[in-house]
């Protein structure tokens, strides 16, 4: 059997005229994901006045120049890429950015971070890159925190089972529940594989469960105040949809 990570990955596009030049940043904005493919760039070594420290190295890196469509909170996060990366993101446009933070690994060798404070049409410079050496293709995502009132998060409307939010194999960590506004998310699991879904709650709630391509209830295998588990397998011989 082969295992399977659980989490959402969005499908993307690859971001015309990528740049490994901090001068030149590949210009995006609002949210999203933007495909890349770090296979023939070079190492910059631009530490974005001061972001060189724990994560002292990015490897063939890339740039994007991203410009915020909203207020509050943003997440990025390189979910979905195929190598171990590393994610810096500085306030400000081109090389005079300033370091905001920087993420390492967040699960499965993925870099994540949340920066607060952004403002409407605020510019950010993006630098996105591997451990080590790594390379190849990968994906950046960008998108807003939930609303404020705690209803609803980036993947509504999909509070029914036919409106089901599709949830690939990676990490999440940002969505919204709330008993009063209830999601729906579809999880396929090939064949042969082994999944593994771990939930963390404010609250444990017994209204959350987990159903099978019968609709059936997966038990979990421990539940407590803060987190949710399931491990299964699917030993048939085609994808079942959870």
């Amino acid at each position: 059997m082969r295992y399977l990570p659980i989490a959402l990955l969005l499908l993307s596009s690859y971001a015309p005229g990528q740049s490994d030049d901090c001068s030149n940043a590949t210009a995006i904005s609002g949210q999203g994901s933007w495909a890349f493919d770090t296979t023939a760039f070079t190492t910059s070594q631009f530490d974005g006045g001061g972001c060189l420290n724990s994560d002292a190295d990015i490897d063939q890196d890339c740039f994007f120049l991203w410009r915020s469509t909203f207020e509050g909170t943003a997440f990025f996060d390189t979910f979905g890429s195929s190598f171990d990366t590393r994610l810096r993101v500085h306030n400000g446009r081109d090389c005079a950015a300033v370091c905001q933070g920087h993420n390492d690994d967040s699960g499965n060798l993925q870099s994540s971070l949340r920066i607060g404070g952004v403002q409407l049409g605020e510019a950010y410079l993006i630098q996105v890159g591997g451990f080590a050496g790594a390379l190849g293709t990968g994906v950046l995502n960008i998108h807003a925190a939930g609303c404020a009132t705690g209803l609803g998060d980036r993947f509504e409307d999909n509070d029914t089972a036919a409106t089901a939010a599709l949830f690939p194999p990676s990490f999440r960590q940002d969505l919204t529940i709330d008993a009063s506004d209830p999601d729906f998310y579809l999880l396929p699991v090939p064949a042969g594989y082994r999944a593994r879904v771990s939930l963390s709650l404010w609250s444990y709630s017994q209204s959350t469960e987990l159903l099978d391509g019968a609709g059936l209830i997966v038990t979990p295998r421990s539940s407590s105040g803060s987190e949710i588990l399931w491990k299964f397998s699917n030993a048939t011989g085609s994808q079942v949809d959870y």
